[in-house]
């Protein structure tokens, strides 16, 4: 098995193109992760639901997962090494930080962050 996972890697690393950060391919993926994961993580938190914090930080953790390796190539998050039940505010530090991480892709690539005052 372990053999198998060392090949598949190997293979991985030399025949897929990885993708690279560009100002189209990040286009609305800042301003989804705030939305939508900050706000869940946020609301667990508040109402100290570790059960909550656990699937918001885990869909936080797919999403840059996802953009890392599938659509975006950002930099790599690790945030679910932060998750603690009884200190609900490294996960929530962990993920400040990986947003501020993120936010810097932006900036490479010049694109500004879309704000809306209203609904």
């Amino acid at each position: 098995m372990a053999g198998t996972i060392e090949l598949h890697d190997e293979m991985h690393q030399k025949y897929v193109d990885k993708p690279i950060p560009t100002y189209e391919n990040l286009k609305g993926t800042y301003e989804e992760a705030w939305s939508n994961n900050r706000n869940k993580l946020l609301n667990a938190i508040a109402e100290n639901d570790k059960s909550y914090a656990f699937l918001a930080a885990l869909g936080a953790q797919h999403y840059f997962d996802e953009m890392t390796f599938e659509h975006c190539g950002t930099k790599k998050m690790d945030l679910m090494q932060h998750y603690d039940p009884d200190d609900l505010g490294k996960i929530l530090n962990a993920f400040l930080q990986a947003m501020d991480d993120y936010l810097q892709e932006y900036v490479k690539v010049d694109r500004p962050v879309r704000h809306y005052e209203t609904f």
